[in-house]
């Protein structure tokens, strides 16, 4: 395959654990301006005929009028010594010129260099967080580099080798990983591999339940509800079982029936009892049928069982339109 100039991007060996050497390519940046685009075409023919002195005139004007593309593809060029003295610190300088721009292909190439000279989760950190703004324009090359990083600590995690699972995850859950988030919760939880820490437990299932994640919610209500890592509070615990149960949670869904039927922490209701443990059985639960069984026959005794049919109806309907409006 040819190289452009805009596909001139440094091959970076990451260092982060379990992260293999990639080598990555851009392509198809558009300029704003149709009198630029003819300016990088010639630029590019000038790579390609490996006339870096004719590039270099091309880019320099470009990049010092702030065009990320141009500025990106310069500091390729002084971080490789293609017609210039070699300078990586310049180049360095340039990427962070374009990723501050917002344009993804200065931010991936950031996110390379920094992750490739991180000796400290601070560092690393940064460098996920670079990822992550390019990724978030649905930047291919930095979604497969941060797949590939949480896959790895998964793994490390699932393998018993905690600490490399933590300095893995953690930079990926400080930039808004909800699945690293969640992992690094139950991490702290158990005390794998680290003091066992329900608080800190709390704070990252916090951070993935406020992200709209349906196990995070369940947990943070559960752990409200124990008081394990925060204070006890149920009413705060029903509001997170209710969330989750909107998505389809079904233990969830059973404690807000049990909680409807018990009437200790809310009014007691016990239609609304049954219409949660109907909606956990529909979605799958077992845990559900005792529920049921118990509630329908309260229910039976003072009224007709065409109203139970009504009820099982809605609730299909409801699951049918996940919840929207019910």
């Amino acid at each position: 395959m040819t190289r452009s100039l805009l596909i001139l991007i440094l091959a970076c060996t990451f260092s982060f654990p379990s992260v293999a050497a990639t080598s990555l390519e851009e392509k198809n940046y558009q300029l704003e301006t149709a009198s630029d685009q003819d300016e990088i075409q010639k630029a590019k023919r000038a790579i390609l005929a490996r006339d870096y002195v004719t590039a270099l005139s091309i880019l320099e004007p470009l990049a010092e009028s702030g065009d990320p593309v141009a500025q990106l593809n310069l500091g390729v060029m002084y971080r490789r010594g293609h017609g210039v003295e070699q300078d990586e610190d310049k180049g360095l300088w340039l990427y962070k010129l374009s990723a501050e721009q917002g344009f993804a292909g200065g931010q991936f190439n950031l996110g390379a260099v920094l992750l490739n000279s991180a000796t400290t989760m601070v560092e690393r950190s940064a460098a996920v967080g670079s990822f992550m703004q390019a990724a978030e324009q649905g930047h291919q090359p930095s979604v497969q580099v941060l797949d590939e990083m949480f896959e790895a600590g998964l793994e490390a995690a699932q393998t018993g080798k905690y600490q490399l699972a933590l300095r893995t995850l953690t930079p990926l859950a400080e930039n808004g990983s909800a699945r690293a988030q969640m992992n690094l919760g139950l991490i702290y939880l158990k005390g794998d591999g680290v003091k066992k820490d329900p608080k800190v437990a709390f704070s990252w299932y916090l951070k993935a339940a406020e992200q709209g994640i349906m196990e995070g919610q369940f947990r943070v209500g559960q752990m409200y509800q124990d008081g394990e890592g925060v204070e006890q509070n149920p009413v705060e615990a029903l509001k997170w079982f209710l969330s989750s149960a909107k998505q389809g949670d079904t233990n969830s869904q059973v404690m807000i029936s049990a909680a409807l039927a018990l009437g200790e922490v809310v009014k007691r209701d016990v239609w609304g009892a049954l219409f949660w443990a109907y909606a956990a059985k529909i979605e799958g639960s077992e845990d559900a049928d005792p529920i049921v069984q118990m509630l329908e026959r309260a229910l039976l005794k003072k009224i007709d069982p065409s109203k139970l049919k009504q009820l099982r109806d809605l609730v299909n309907q409801c699951v049918q339109k996940n919840y929207e409006d019910c």
